[in-house]
């Protein structure tokens, strides 16, 4: 652990104009941490006394969803100048999730207790911090609840009957586009089962430029940013992948905008890949009852 400079602290968007006597005083109450990619920060459940400030890298907040920890939700993803544990400032006394360094990252790192000695000191300053922490956190759950709509939407396409892949693929992207800007574009593609070709099943947006090289991608390759505007969303499969939603944006997304569309597109992704799971065993089905048939009716005929 080492201290941190008003300067550092002022570099933070959240401390931008605070008056110098504030900024020291606060950098009197923290501490500077490091933690290695993939390292975990925080566990879930674990005692809430203190807020991270990220000074440089990133962190990924991520919910349990099993008693074994083998299985998590990614929720958000925070970068420089990002923040968490904030809870800790109203009584919270466990951590609501985990997180994980998605990079090596530094954070500034203040007990709640000092904290909330700090807001009492110097109520300016402290009533300031708070109203844009407030601001931040307001932000971050719009995005969440944007999730959750979209999540409710395309879920509904589970329950639906679909004749093939393409049309619940051209479904599934008049659906999802309803979730971002006039901006974006997108393309879905689908291996042929049997030709091993990759088809684009369906596009929406006026821009979507096929991108290169997806015929490489391997069957465990995780969802990617291809470049700084565009997103592939792989539907994995055992050898090769069975397909990819390729989202493209206008303009490359910046900070908690990025951040956002990632997580989004990569809930998209996984019901994507079951949907189409479904479509395919419901459909190997009815060829296997065909071919039983056939079988039964030339049985009988001998």
């Amino acid at each position: 652990m080492s201290s941190i400079t008003a300067e550092e602290l002022g570099q933070l968007p959240l401390f931008s104009g605070f008056l110098k006597e504030d900024a020291e005083g606060l950098c009197g109450a923290m501490t500077k941490r490091a933690a290695a990619a993939e390292e975990i920060v925080v566990r879930e459940d674990a005692p809430a006394n203190c807020v991270f400030f990220l000074l440089s890298g990133s962190v990924r907040v991520e919910k349990r969803l099993d008693e074994t920890e083998q299985d998590f939700k990614v929720l958000s993803q925070l970068g420089p100048g990002d923040f968490f544990g904030e809870a800790v400032v109203t009584g919270q006394l466990a951590r609501s999730a985990r997180v994980v360094a998605a990079s090596d990252t530094v954070f500034a790192v203040i007990e709640g207790a000092a904290l909330n000695g700090f807001i009492d000191a110097r109520p300016k300053a402290g009533s300031d911090l708070l109203r844009r922490m407030l601001a931040a956190v307001g932000a971050r759950l719009a995005g969440t609840s944007g999730e959750l709509v979209m999540l409710y939407d395309v879920s509904a396409l589970a329950f639906a009957k679909f004749g093939s892949e393409k049309e619940f693929a051209a479904r599934l992207l008049e659906e999802a586009m309803l979730h971002f800007g006039p901006g974006w574009s997108a393309g879905f593609y689908l291996y042929d089962q049997f030709s091993s070709a990759l088809d684009l099943a369906a596009v929406r947006g006026e821009n979507f430029a096929p991108p290169q090289g997806l015929e490489t991608v391997t069957g465990n390759k995780k969802n990617f940013w291809q470049d700084d505007k565009t997103f592939v969303c792989v539907l994995p499969g055992e050898t090769r992948p069975d397909g990819f939603i390729v989202f493209t944006a206008a303009k490359p997304p910046a900070g908690g905008e990025k951040s956002s569309a990632e997580i989004r597109l990569g809930t998209l992704a996984f019901l994507s890949n079951a949907i189409v799971d479904n479509i395919r065993k419901a459909r190997e089905n009815v060829l296997l009852g065909r071919a039983l048939k056939q079988s039964q009716g030339r049985w009988g005929e001998q």
